[in-house]
Protein backbone atom coordinates (compact mmCIF):
# COMPACT_ATOMS: atom_id res chain seq x y z
CA UNK A 1 0.00 0.00 0.00
CA UNK A 2 1.30 3.69 -1.02
CA UNK A 3 1.66 6.44 1.00
CA UNK A 4 -1.60 8.07 -1.38
CA UNK A 5 -3.37 5.11 -0.58
CA UNK A 6 -3.08 5.54 3.23
CA UNK A 7 -3.74 9.01 3.23
CA UNK A 8 -6.46 9.47 0.72
CA UNK A 9 -8.61 7.04 3.71
CA UNK A 10 -9.22 10.29 5.45
CA UNK A 11 -9.63 12.09 2.81
CA UNK A 12 -13.70 13.17 1.83
CA UNK A 13 -15.53 12.42 -1.47
CA UNK A 14 -15.63 15.51 -2.86
CA UNK A 15 -11.47 15.63 -2.50
CA UNK A 16 -10.97 12.36 -3.94
CA UNK A 17 -13.41 13.10 -7.01
CA UNK A 18 -11.63 16.38 -7.31
CA UNK A 19 -8.53 14.34 -7.92
CA UNK A 20 -9.70 12.75 -10.57
CA UNK A 21 -11.40 15.54 -11.79
CA UNK A 22 -8.36 17.36 -12.16
CA UNK A 23 -5.41 14.84 -13.12
CA UNK A 24 -3.49 17.28 -14.89
CA UNK A 25 -2.82 18.92 -11.19
CA UNK A 26 -1.55 15.33 -9.79
CA UNK A 27 1.02 12.87 -9.84
CA UNK A 28 0.04 9.60 -12.25
CA UNK A 29 0.59 7.41 -8.54
CA UNK A 30 -2.23 9.73 -6.45
CA UNK A 31 -4.64 9.64 -8.98
CA UNK A 32 -4.95 6.01 -8.98
CA UNK A 33 -4.91 5.93 -5.12
CA UNK A 34 -7.93 8.25 -5.19
CA UNK A 35 -9.54 6.25 -7.93
CA UNK A 36 -8.90 2.85 -5.60
CA UNK A 37 -10.35 4.66 -2.49
CA UNK A 38 -13.49 5.58 -4.74
CA UNK A 39 -14.33 1.96 -5.56
CA UNK A 40 -13.51 0.99 -2.02
CA UNK A 41 -15.64 3.24 -1.10
CA UNK A 42 -18.38 2.12 -3.52
CA UNK A 43 -20.11 5.81 -3.46
CA UNK A 44 -23.22 6.03 -5.81
CA UNK A 45 -23.57 7.66 -9.57
CA UNK A 46 -25.99 9.94 -8.50
CA UNK A 47 -23.49 10.93 -5.56
CA UNK A 48 -20.30 11.02 -7.77
CA UNK A 49 -22.60 13.20 -10.07
CA UNK A 50 -23.51 15.92 -7.40
CA UNK A 51 -19.98 16.11 -6.36
CA UNK A 52 -18.84 16.30 -10.15
CA UNK A 53 -21.17 19.14 -10.31
CA UNK A 54 -19.93 21.06 -6.89
CA UNK A 55 -16.50 20.33 -8.89
CA UNK A 56 -17.30 22.41 -12.09
CA UNK A 57 -19.13 25.28 -9.94
CA UNK A 58 -15.96 25.89 -7.80
CA UNK A 59 -14.18 25.83 -11.28
CA UNK A 60 -16.58 28.11 -12.94
CA UNK A 61 -16.23 30.71 -9.69
CA UNK A 62 -12.59 30.22 -9.65
CA UNK A 63 -12.87 31.33 -13.74
CA UNK A 64 -14.80 34.48 -12.59
CA UNK A 65 -12.75 35.23 -10.21
CA UNK A 66 -10.04 35.16 -12.42
CA UNK A 67 -11.51 36.83 -15.54
CA UNK A 68 -12.47 39.99 -12.97
CA UNK A 69 -9.07 40.30 -11.64
CA UNK A 70 -7.83 40.22 -15.36
CA UNK A 71 -10.31 42.31 -16.18
CA UNK A 72 -10.14 44.74 -13.25
CA UNK A 73 -6.27 45.07 -14.20
CA UNK A 74 -7.02 46.04 -17.94
CA UNK A 75 -8.89 48.75 -17.09
CA UNK A 76 -6.87 49.65 -14.57
CA UNK A 77 -3.68 49.87 -16.97
CA UNK A 78 -6.06 51.72 -19.58
CA UNK A 79 -6.85 54.01 -17.15
CA UNK A 80 -3.22 54.52 -16.24
CA UNK A 81 -2.81 55.05 -19.62
CA UNK A 82 -5.51 57.24 -20.77
CA UNK A 83 -4.58 59.64 -17.90
CA UNK A 84 -1.26 59.46 -19.21
CA UNK A 85 -1.67 59.67 -22.44
CA UNK A 86 -4.07 62.95 -21.22
CA UNK A 87 -1.90 64.72 -18.66
CA UNK A 88 1.37 64.02 -20.56
CA UNK A 89 0.23 65.69 -23.33
CA UNK A 90 -1.42 68.32 -21.74
CA UNK A 91 1.81 69.12 -20.15
CA UNK A 92 3.79 68.53 -23.40
CA UNK A 93 1.44 71.05 -25.03
CA UNK A 94 2.28 73.79 -22.64
CA UNK A 95 5.90 73.13 -22.72
CA UNK A 96 5.49 73.48 -26.69
CA UNK A 97 3.81 76.78 -26.74
CA UNK A 98 6.64 78.10 -24.36
CA UNK A 99 9.13 76.96 -26.77
CA UNK A 100 7.35 78.64 -29.89
CA UNK A 101 6.95 81.69 -28.04
CA UNK A 102 10.70 81.66 -27.13
CA UNK A 103 11.58 80.28 -30.65
CA UNK A 104 9.40 83.10 -32.16
CA UNK A 105 11.27 86.15 -30.08
CA UNK A 106 14.75 84.87 -31.03
CA UNK A 107 13.74 84.67 -34.73
CA UNK A 108 12.01 88.28 -34.40
CA UNK A 109 14.60 89.70 -32.77
CA UNK A 110 17.30 88.15 -34.42
CA UNK A 111 15.70 89.46 -37.81
CA UNK A 112 15.31 92.94 -36.09
CA UNK A 113 19.17 93.00 -34.84
CA UNK A 114 20.21 91.81 -38.81
CA UNK A 115 18.35 94.48 -40.33
CA UNK A 116 19.00 96.99 -38.24
CA UNK A 117 23.13 96.64 -38.12
CA UNK A 118 23.18 96.03 -41.73
CA UNK A 119 23.84 99.54 -42.79
CA UNK A 120 26.53 100.00 -40.03
CA UNK A 121 28.05 96.43 -41.00
CA UNK A 122 28.24 97.17 -44.32
CA UNK A 123 29.84 100.50 -43.61
CA UNK A 124 32.51 98.86 -41.55
CA UNK A 125 32.86 96.08 -44.26
CA UNK A 126 33.58 98.82 -46.66
CA UNK A 127 36.10 100.95 -44.37
CA UNK A 128 37.74 97.24 -43.13
CA UNK A 129 37.00 99.02 -39.53
CA UNK A 130 35.39 96.13 -37.78
CA UNK A 131 36.57 93.99 -34.79
CA UNK A 132 36.38 90.44 -34.71
CA UNK A 133 34.13 91.53 -31.55
CA UNK A 134 31.80 93.36 -33.15
CA UNK A 135 31.37 91.68 -36.43
CA UNK A 136 30.57 88.54 -33.96
CA UNK A 137 27.49 90.39 -31.74
CA UNK A 138 26.31 92.52 -34.78
CA UNK A 139 26.74 89.23 -37.34
CA UNK A 140 27.03 86.14 -35.78
CA UNK A 141 25.00 85.64 -33.02
CA UNK A 142 21.54 87.00 -34.22
CA UNK A 143 22.21 84.54 -37.06
CA UNK A 144 22.81 81.77 -34.60
CA UNK A 145 19.72 82.76 -32.47
CA UNK A 146 18.32 83.10 -36.07
CA UNK A 147 19.00 79.79 -36.89
CA UNK A 148 18.55 78.29 -33.37
CA UNK A 149 15.01 80.00 -33.26
CA UNK A 150 13.54 78.62 -36.66
CA UNK A 151 14.63 75.02 -35.44
CA UNK A 152 13.28 75.42 -32.24
CA UNK A 153 9.77 76.04 -32.93
CA UNK A 154 9.91 72.79 -35.62
CA UNK A 155 11.79 70.73 -32.33
CA UNK A 156 15.04 69.93 -33.84
CA UNK A 157 17.57 69.12 -31.27
CA UNK A 158 20.06 71.49 -33.29
CA UNK A 159 17.72 74.16 -32.59
CA UNK A 160 18.31 73.26 -28.71
CA UNK A 161 21.91 73.48 -28.54
CA UNK A 162 22.30 76.88 -31.02
CA UNK A 163 19.62 78.68 -28.85
CA UNK A 164 21.48 77.33 -25.55
CA UNK A 165 24.54 78.38 -27.24
CA UNK A 166 24.20 82.20 -28.61
CA UNK A 167 21.52 83.09 -24.92
CA UNK A 168 24.48 81.51 -23.13
CA UNK A 169 27.01 83.88 -25.02
CA UNK A 170 24.30 86.49 -24.41
CA UNK A 171 23.41 86.81 -20.78
CA UNK A 172 27.25 86.38 -19.96
CA UNK A 173 28.47 89.77 -22.20
CA UNK A 174 24.97 90.96 -20.56
CA UNK A 175 26.61 90.73 -17.02
CA UNK A 176 30.27 91.92 -18.31
CA UNK A 177 28.37 94.87 -19.65
CA UNK A 178 26.47 95.68 -16.40
CA UNK A 179 29.14 95.39 -14.86
CA UNK A 180 31.15 98.02 -16.82
CA UNK A 181 28.09 100.63 -16.91
CA UNK A 182 28.19 100.33 -13.18
CA UNK A 183 31.90 100.41 -12.58
CA UNK A 184 31.77 104.05 -15.19
CA UNK A 185 28.39 105.02 -13.23
CA UNK A 186 30.35 105.51 -10.19
CA UNK A 187 33.19 106.93 -11.66
CA UNK A 188 31.43 109.50 -13.83
CA UNK A 189 32.73 112.86 -12.12
CA UNK A 190 35.16 115.13 -13.33
CA UNK A 191 39.21 114.49 -13.92
CA UNK A 192 42.05 116.56 -13.91
CA UNK A 193 43.77 115.86 -17.13
CA UNK A 194 47.03 118.08 -18.22
CA UNK A 195 45.28 120.69 -16.52
CA UNK A 196 41.82 120.67 -18.50
CA UNK A 197 38.39 119.57 -16.56
CA UNK A 198 37.23 116.62 -18.92
CA UNK A 199 33.97 114.48 -18.34
CA UNK A 200 34.51 110.91 -18.62
CA UNK A 201 32.07 109.53 -21.11
CA UNK A 202 28.52 108.26 -20.05
CA UNK A 203 28.48 105.30 -21.66
CA UNK A 204 24.69 104.85 -20.29
CA UNK A 205 24.31 107.38 -23.23
CA UNK A 206 25.79 104.97 -26.30
CA UNK A 207 22.99 102.61 -27.78
CA UNK A 208 22.98 99.15 -26.60
CA UNK A 209 24.59 100.61 -23.58
CA UNK A 210 21.49 100.73 -21.38
CA UNK A 211 21.83 99.50 -18.08
CA UNK A 212 18.08 98.17 -17.49
CA UNK A 213 18.40 97.10 -21.20
CA UNK A 214 21.23 94.68 -20.07
CA UNK A 215 20.02 93.65 -16.84
CA UNK A 216 16.66 92.40 -19.34
CA UNK A 217 18.77 90.57 -21.53
CA UNK A 218 20.56 89.02 -18.74
CA UNK A 219 17.47 87.93 -17.27
CA UNK A 220 15.75 87.59 -20.51
CA UNK A 221 18.45 85.31 -22.48
CA UNK A 222 19.46 83.23 -18.51
CA UNK A 223 16.13 82.72 -17.78
CA UNK A 224 15.71 80.92 -21.33
CA UNK A 225 18.70 78.75 -20.76
CA UNK A 226 17.51 77.86 -17.17
CA UNK A 227 13.94 76.47 -18.90
CA UNK A 228 15.89 74.51 -21.77
CA UNK A 229 17.73 73.01 -19.54
CA UNK A 230 14.96 71.47 -17.14
CA UNK A 231 14.35 68.25 -17.97
CA UNK A 232 10.91 68.10 -19.54
CA UNK A 233 12.48 69.92 -21.99
CA UNK A 234 15.58 68.21 -22.59
CA UNK A 235 12.96 64.94 -22.77
CA UNK A 236 11.55 66.75 -25.83
CA UNK A 237 14.82 66.77 -27.44
CA UNK A 238 16.21 63.85 -26.47
CA UNK A 239 19.19 66.11 -24.91
CA UNK A 240 21.83 64.13 -22.39
CA UNK A 241 23.27 65.79 -19.39
CA UNK A 242 26.78 65.13 -21.27
CA UNK A 243 25.31 67.27 -24.04
CA UNK A 244 23.56 70.25 -21.88
CA UNK A 245 27.06 70.70 -19.96
CA UNK A 246 29.01 70.63 -23.28
CA UNK A 247 26.39 73.04 -25.23
CA UNK A 248 26.61 75.37 -21.90
CA UNK A 249 30.55 75.44 -21.15
CA UNK A 250 31.70 76.11 -24.84
CA UNK A 251 30.05 79.34 -25.54
CA UNK A 252 30.51 80.38 -21.54
CA UNK A 253 34.62 79.65 -22.17
CA UNK A 254 34.42 81.84 -25.22
CA UNK A 255 32.44 84.50 -24.08
CA UNK A 256 34.62 84.60 -20.94
CA UNK A 257 38.43 84.45 -23.14
CA UNK A 258 36.68 87.50 -25.30
CA UNK A 259 36.24 89.62 -22.27
CA UNK A 260 39.07 88.63 -20.12
CA UNK A 261 41.45 89.20 -24.15
CA UNK A 262 39.16 93.17 -23.76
Amino acid sequence: MSSFEVHFRNLSDFKLVRILEESENYEQEAVVAARLELERRQLPDEDYERVRERIRKEKEKKNRQKEGIKAAKAIAEIGLEEAGRLLHPMEHKSTRTILKIIAGYLILSALFAIFSQLGYLTLMITESAFSPVELLSILVIPMLELIGGILLWVRRKYGWVLVVASSTFTAIFSAANISMLLRYTFRRRSENLEGLIIDIVDLTDLPGYNLEMQVIWLLLFGGIVFYLFSKKVRSIFNVSQSEQWLTLSIPALIALAIILGY
